[in-house]
Formats: structure tokens, sequence, C-alpha cells
């Protein structure tokens, strides 16, 4: 099934909808954003319920290496095997985390997204994730949207950027069908690459 897929400027659009001073809303943009740039589905980012967190297979707060740098100086962020850069505008998912952490203070061997709760810390579930993004959504009039919508959503923006297919492909951990199919859509990705000049005729 082909979702709807999450961009930056709806996404900038739940920001101006959420109070990043609370515990939940911080936690789930920061979810959000870097589902987004590192292009996860959002299964590998929360828990199913609240007493599904295993700390040997889920996130945690010790699994973030911040500030990685290659040989060209150019700093990214690692979690795990995916990695995301950071932004210059308010989907900046570095600032939302550490905004998280500021706001949550969930310890090291936490889930990553673990947040205050009145009852207690607890590790943030797909479905609470949904509840509150999806309450956005459908409240502002948004769109019609879920959540493998935003691992297609970073693809395109990726793709849109001119990040090359097999390296965004790869960023995605995409199959080759799945992949390609949402492609046929999106006639502004192929176009740069059908232009005279993007392609020499042997």
């Amino acid at each position: 099934m082909k979702w709807e897929p999450f961009s930056m400027k709806l996404i900038l659009n739940i920001h101006a909808h959420l109070d990043l001073s609370k515990h939940l809303d911080t936690t789930v943009y920061t979810c959000l954003t870097m589902a987004f740039y590192a292009l996860c589905c959002l299964g590998e980012l929360t828990v199913k319920s609240l007493k599904a967190f295993d700390p040997k297979k889920h996130v945690k707060c010790s699994n973030v290496e911040m500030d990685v740098k290659d040989r060209h100086d150019l700093l990214m962020t690692k979690i795990f095997r995916v990695y995301w850069a950071q932004q210059d505008n308010h989907t900046n998912p570095k600032t939302a985390l550490l905004n998280h952490f500021a706001i949550n203070n969930p310890t090291s061997e936490s889930h990553l997204f673990t947040w205050k709760h009145p009852k207690g810390m607890r590790p943030l579930t797909q479905t609470e994730f949904w509840k509150r993004v999806s309450g956005i959504v459908k409240g502002a009039h948004l769109g019609n949207l879920k959540g493998h919508g935003l691992h297609i959503g970073g693809t395109l923006e990726y793709l849109l950027c001119g990040v090359p297919f097999n390296v965004v492909n790869f960023m995605g951990r995409w199959t080759s069908e799945a992949f390609t199919a949402y492609l046929h859509k999106h006639v502004l990705i192929l176009a740069p690459y059908l232009q005279p000049n993007s392609y020499t005729i042997v």
C-alpha cells in the first residue's frame, strides 16, 4: 500500500501545534524528526507496549553518538546503524534531541524516547506517538497520513535534494521493489535526471 508521505513543511506545521516544554510533546517531536531524517520506520524507534522495552533490542540513550566526524570534518549523529545530520530549521533532530534530554532527563540505559508521564517514566509507544501526531494532523486538516509515511517522506526529501538513488536506498534500508514502487508517483524526483544535460548519449 502506498502511504501519503510526510514532508519538511508538514513537520514544521506539526511543530507549530506542539509545546516542546511538555514531556510528551518534546519526545514525540524528537522521534518524528529523527525518523524522518534517518529514514527509519516508526517501529525501529518506538516500542509496541509499555512493558515491551528490551535494552538488548531497542534503542537506548547510550546508543547515541553525537557529532561523529568524517574525513572532511562533516558532522553526523549515529544511532545504531542509522545516521542523520543537523538541519538549519525547526526540523533539526539534534536540537529536538537535546531538548528532549533536558526536559525528560532519561538515564543512559533507558529507551531513547523515555518521557515523564504523571505515573512515572515511560518508553514511547508507537500508539502514543501516533495518537499525538494524528490528533494534530486531523485537527489542523493537514492530510491523511500513516506512520510509514515518515520513511517514505524522508526518502523523497533526500531524493528531491539530489542525493543519489543508491545512497538513499542504502540509507533507508529499502528493498529494491519497495523503493522503486514509490518513485513512479513522483515525477519531480525523476525530472532532473531526464534533462538533456544530465546524461550522455553514446
